[in-house]
């Protein structure tokens, strides 16, 4: 288990606790009951069984351990007959309660974006979301219901599951004695992905795309004492477009044609409410891809500002992150603007000469 801490901007958790929630491996042959005891005595579980064997290798035995400890990556350090093909990176999230883990579960999902994910969407369900099938590579996991494994309290919890032994050495584990000098700090720096829209940058883009024009300024038009950014509209009305996501299109198209069977709850299979994404930035980055117009969401910024961090586990020191994240937008937002009146009707023309 590591405790994050680093000052530095960004998508950072400064205060989480990140450990391995399960790693599989597979082996020769069966461990001894002395070695599983051991096993067992440091970690939440532990199983082991024979796996389908796999075409030129030896390796049929399953392993797999739930929130091993320091001592049982030692032991499966000095193994050399394993090979890991199953690993759970996890990163909990303490919050003030569990209402304020769900309201951090309902943040990643319009918030979260995962590049390189083959376009699969992010399926919501009761208490929490995941981003692709269970199936060979990359995935993420987050739900906000649970308590903390390692601290007992309300938390957001987020796993990063790579299946397959491709995945796994492409975070950097080609051996069990990686788990004990893996960097979860510089796993999660790289990976927690989190972006808002500027929606007046969106328009602008959108706009100089257009007309191919270096327009910099906000175009912000004048009808007598009352004025509205141009740009932050045009964003508005293309985010709204282009962010709804496939199920939000497949509810609605199921739902509006019958209005006597309207349901504004969708359930599943079973006939249990779940959850509904209705738009999200990956989807919105899917369909128009990157551009000037992502910004970084500071995720524990975002936090304190709406109170939703367990203020028994905070240091001062983070304070200074929040300080420099306001100063940040207080100066983003002394822009230049360009001012157009509106024309004035033919009444109005007349009225005036």
């Amino acid at each position: 288990m590591t405790t994050l801490w680093h000052p530095g901007g960004g998508s950072n958790p400064r205060e989480g606790f990140a450990f391995f929630d399960k790693v599989a491996f597979r082996m020769r042959k069966k461990l001894t009951a002395k070695q599983m005891q051991l096993l067992r005595n440091n970690a939440n579980s532990v199983n082991q069984r024979i796996g389908r064997p796999i075409r030129g290798s030896d390796h049929v035995c399953l392993l797999t351990i739930v929130n091993p400890r320091r001592q049982a990556l030692e032991f499966l350090a000095r193994r050399s007959d394993l090979i890991c093909n199953y690993v759970e990176v996890a990163l909990d999230i303490p919050t003030r309660d569990k209402a304020s883990g769900m309201q951090l579960v309902e943040v990643f999902d319009r918030h979260f974006v995962q590049p390189h994910h083959h376009r699969s969407e992010t399926n919501a369900q009761e208490f929490g979301s995941y981003t692709r099938a269970n199936k060979p590579g990359l995935r993420y996991v987050w739900y906000g219901d649970r308590a903390s494994k390692v601290s007992g309290q309300a938390c957001l919890h987020l796993e990063a599951r790579t299946h397959g032994m491709a995945a796994v050495r492409r975070i950097g584990i080609r051996d069990p004695r990686d788990l004990l000098t893996f960097d979860h700090v510089e796993f999660w720096r790289k990976r927690l992905s989190l972006f808002t829209v500027d929606l007046e940058r969106l328009g602008r883009w959108h706009d100089n795309t257009q007309k191919k024009s270096r327009r910099q300024a906000a175009d912000i038009i004048q009808r007598g004492a009352f004025s509205y950014n141009a740009d932050r509209s045009l964003g508005a009305a293309l985010f709204r477009a282009q962010a709804e996501t496939p199920a939000c299109e497949q509810h609605c198209a199921g739902i509006l044609p019958t209005e006597t069977e309207y349901e504004p709850v969708p359930k599943d299979h079973r006939g249990n409410p779940y959850r509904l994404i209705d738009r999200s930035v990956q989807r919105f980055v899917d369909v128009v891809g990157r551009g000037p117009f992502l910004r970084r969401l500071d995720i524990l910024c975002y936090m304190r500002q709406r109170q939703l961090l367990n203020t028994t586990m905070l240091q001062d020191d983070a304070n200074t992150s929040v300080m420099q994240s306001d100063s940040t937008s207080r100066r983003a937002n002394k822009k230049t603007v360009i001012k157009r009146k509106s024309s004035p009707k033919n009444g109005d023309r007349n009225a005036n000469r």
